[in-house]
């Protein structure tokens, strides 16, 4: 079961980028809907982790640029739906800054990882190809 899972994510090509943008913006909108129902529960800096999801499901599937797309609009959607902006563009507390800036270096860093990932998929697959062939 895991390696199935681990095959559904994690494959040596990428699916169509239309579907990537598809379920980027999908994935953002349901993390935003879930952030608002749940900021009654807890603080609004409380769910950059839930924008998070969204991020590592396009990273482990769809290409870097994609992948740091969806980490921007994540954190931009992070940003104008959830922090105090006093009706501008940008924070301006400097608990909502320390989010903004804990959120991206750990999006980015995901997207490199799954890139890693993906790579070393494609190795494996052609390994498993060559080994068949001999």
């Amino acid at each position: 079961m895991r390696d199935r899972l681990m095959w559904l994510l994690v494959r040596p090509t990428t699916p169509p980028l239309w579907l990537g943008i598809l379920v980027a913006t999908s994935l953002i909108a349901v993390e935003t809907l879930l952030v608002y129902l749940l900021k009654q529960v807890a603080p609004e800096n409380a769910f950059g982790a839930v924008f998070l999801l969204g991020v590592l499901v396009v990273s482990a599937r769809w290409g870097f640029g994609l992948s740091v797309m969806t980490t921007l609009a994540s954190a931009a959607a992070y940003v104008y739906f959830h922090l105090e902006t006093d009706g501008g563009v940008l924070p301006t507390k400097v608990q909502d800054w320390v989010a903004i800036v804990v959120f991206l270096p750990i999006a980015l860093l995901a997207n490199v990882l799954a890139g890693q990932a993906r790579l070393r998929a494609v190795e494996a697959d052609q390994r498993r190809r060559e080994a068949e062939a001999s």
